[in-house]
C-alpha cells in the first residue's frame, strides 16, 4: 500500500467518523441484514425501519435541532 492510499484512506475515515454514529452503525447493520440475513426486500426495508427509529430519537431529532439553530455545515461548529 503506498503512502498516498494511506493517507487518504485516513482522511476518508477522518471524515466519515464525523458522521452520527449510531446512524452509522445502523446503516452497516441494514446493509449487512440485507446482503446476508433477509428473505425478502420487504424483510430488508422493514429492519431498516425498526432499527431506524431508535436513531431517530437519540440523534436525529437533536441534531436537526442543533442545525435548524446554525450549527454544522456552514454554522458554527460544536
Amino acid at each position: 500500500m503506498s503512502v498516498l492510499t494511506l493517507q487518504h484512506a485516513v482522511e476518508l475515515a477522518e471524515q466519515i467518523s464525523a458522521f452520527p454514529q449510531q446512524c452509522m452503525r445502523r446503516d452497516r447493520d441494514s446493509a449487512y441484514h440485507s446482503a446476508f440475513d433477509a428473505s425478502s426486500f420487504t424483510e430488508a426495508l422493514q429492519f431498516e425501519f425498526d432499527k431506524g427509529l431508535e436513531v431517530i430519537l437519540t440523534e436525529s431529532v437533536p441534531g436537526a435541532t442543533k442545525f435548524s439553530l446554525g450549527h454544522g455545515r456552514g454554522g458554527a461548529k460544536l
